[in-house]
């Protein structure tokens, strides 16, 4: 979570908290020049960043060789901004990580997508909810056939990104470099996702893909589902909020793919309306086979405590569940509001209880920047 508005955070033994007015940003850019002990530096909402603290950053990071992580999330970096830091990850060696969601970078971030093409030691990108255009965005899908070292990607709410872009990001993952993408709310198409679905099945190093949002069809989500049964990577996966869990043979589709599957630890399949009794019922018999997921994401899906029971018998054979996510689940028969039965909550409870997540799935998927339930739950 953010700190609060218009504050640093220097994590150091003891985290120190400062407001920064504009004087205070250019004053710690000027100081990253000559520091040689910050590793890492998080500003974010602090609108006095702005085009002019971030030029500042920007210069401070051509010279200085310590500075492993830069946070500027929501500091109105803005076109400009961007520009001066895409400079400067042309020259830096020693900057890690870069988040910058929510700055209007725009066109800005063509600047930041060409640095790739020669920077060789970013790991991780942040740019979500920037407005990156779709030319923009090109020359990211550009700088990531020749990119050898970003290991991790948000581009999450944006949604201008065009028809091409996605299909070509997906294309990437043929370099077997790229190991998370959070492509939530960017309008990617079924076209896009079957993109995607194409890689999946040769990849061997995305560990975590996130398309939430994206108004995905079941033929697109049959084929992601369809993927997973030959792709031996893939720990996490997100496709929540898409409306072709609704169409027949979506979710048995996925479940299916769970009894054969048996790398995925995380699938999120909350607020997808149409996920209903029968539906669970494909689910739950693939959790009697299924030996590697850990968490199951139902939130917001009309489920009730008939379309719940199933989860009972599964339980009994499966060893590796730990976390069911059924929160939101209320219907409306007749006009009254009915929830999930507190003993049946109670019973699956118990049996998630039971479950114990492995030691070195735990450990790979820290590694693999995901982060799990550090006990059992049913989250109601």
């Amino acid at each position: 979570q953010f700190p609060p508005r218009g504050k640093v955070l220097v994590p150091c033994s003891s985290p120190h908290l400062s407001t920064l007015s504009h004087h205070d940003v250019l004053a710690r850019a000027h100081e990253l020049k000559t520091t040689t002990s910050l590793t890492v530096l998080t500003v974010r909402h602090c609108a006095n960043v702005g085009g002019d603290g971030a030029r500042a950053f920007a210069d401070a990071l051509t010279v200085n060789s310590s500075l492993r992580e830069l946070d500027l999330s929501v500091c109105s970096v803005g076109m400009d901004g961007a520009f001066a830091l895409g400079d400067a990850l042309k020259v830096n060696a020693s900057l890690e990580s870069l988040s910058l969601p929510g700055n209007g970078l725009g066109d800005g971030f063509y600047a930041l997508a060409n640095a790739l093409r020669v920077n060789t030691k970013l790991r991780s990108l942040n740019v979500a909810n920037n407005n990156v255009t779709a030319c923009a965005a090109s020359a990211l899908a550009d700088a990531l056939v020749d990119n050898s070292s970003l290991t991790k990607l948000d581009i999450a709410g944006n949604n201008n990104l065009g028809k091409l872009t996605p299909r070509r990001i997906a294309g990437a993952l043929a370099n077997n470099v790229l190991v998370s993408i959070n492509m939530d709310s960017t309008c990617i198409g079924d076209d896009g996702a079957l993109a995607f679905a194409a890689a999946l099945q040769t990849n061997s190093s995305l560990t975590s893909l996130s398309l939430r949002n994206n108004k995905l069809r079941a033929s697109a989500l049959c084929a992601i589902a369809a993927a997973l049964e030959k792709n031996s990577s893939l720990l996490s996966l997100d496709v929540s909020s898409n409306r072709g869990f609704g169409e027949v043979g979506t979710v048995s589709t996925f479940a299916r793919a769970l009894t054969r599957n048996s790398v995925l630890m995380r699938l999120d399949m909350s607020s997808s309306t149409g996920i209903d009794g029968s539906s669970v019922c494909h689910l739950a018999d693939a959790l009697r086979t299924n030996s590697s997921l850990v968490s199951l994401g139902l939130r917001r899906n009309d489920l009730c405590t008939h379309h719940v029971r199933p989860f009972l018998a599964a339980l009994g054979q499966n060893q590796s569940l730990t976390c069911l996510d059924i929160r939101d689940n209320t219907t409306w028969p007749h006009g009254h509001i009915t929830t999930i039965d507190s003993a049946v909550l109670a019973r699956i409870s118990v049996l998630l209880q039971r479950n114990k997540v492995p030691f070195r799935a735990l450990r790979t998927a820290r590694h693999m920047f995901i982060a799990w339930p550090t006990v059992p739950a049913l989250v109601v």
